[in-house]
């Protein structure tokens, strides 16, 4: 059973998928998760907070790189697009226990309206980018100086060419049953036999 707090967030969650942001109101909020409106206020004091905790968790915790794999348990660079997308299908695994048909077209709802709604909201994300590009870029260059990768490939072009293939199926995808990571998979191991050396 969950307990207050997190019935909370998650039912903020569902909320925030479906409806805009202005259109959700504190009762609507007791009304989806059960929890009385003194309970909400003792966890949060608005709901401009309690929005900021879900986009936390949902987003930048979610998306987060350290949360999908652990960065340092591969030893080669095919070895982590292989856990990177096993961090990826953990993932939608723990999107899909959520019960919400069709979230992958509505989690792009509730990241534009992050966007819109989050103080700092670009900032944080490209930090998350940032850090998540870092650590290709560290596993791309030690797999060149190990051989695994061609000495003459061009690192930042080939994190984009990962993270575009990622990014673009996860959107067009998100339209029908999410991301089929199977189909991704097969275009990592494309592109990784064209960089192998």
């Amino acid at each position: 059973m969950k307990n207050t707090k997190e019935r909370l967030i998650l039912g903020a969650f569902k909320l925030f998928l479906f409806n805009n942001f202005e259109k959700v109101t504190i009762a609507d909020i007791e009304k989806e998760t059960g929890v009385s409106r003194g309970s909400i206020f003792y966890y949060v004091e608005s709901k401009e907070e309690l929005f900021g905790i879900v986009v936390d968790k949902f987003i930048f915790e979610a998306q987060s790189l350290k949360q999908k794999m652990n960065t340092n348990e591969y030893k080669t660079f095919e070895e982590f697009i292989q856990k990177y997308v096993a961090g990826i299908n953990r993932t939608m695994a723990e999107m899909l226990s959520l019960s919400i048909v069709n979230i992958y077209k509505y989690y792009f709802n509730f990241i534009i309206q992050a966007d819109k709604y989050y103080p700092n909201f670009k900032e944080k994300l490209n930090q998350l980018l940032v850090k998540e590009n870092a650590i290709w870029k560290e596993i791309i260059i030690r797999s060149i100086e190990t051989k695994e990768l061609k000495k003459d490939i061009d690192v930042d072009y080939t994190i984009m060419q990962f993270r575009s293939v990622f990014l673009g199926l996860a959107f067009e995808q998100s339209f029908f049953y999410g991301l089929e990571t199977n189909q991704l998979m097969r275009y990592y191991q494309y592109i990784y036999k064209k960089i192998k050396a």
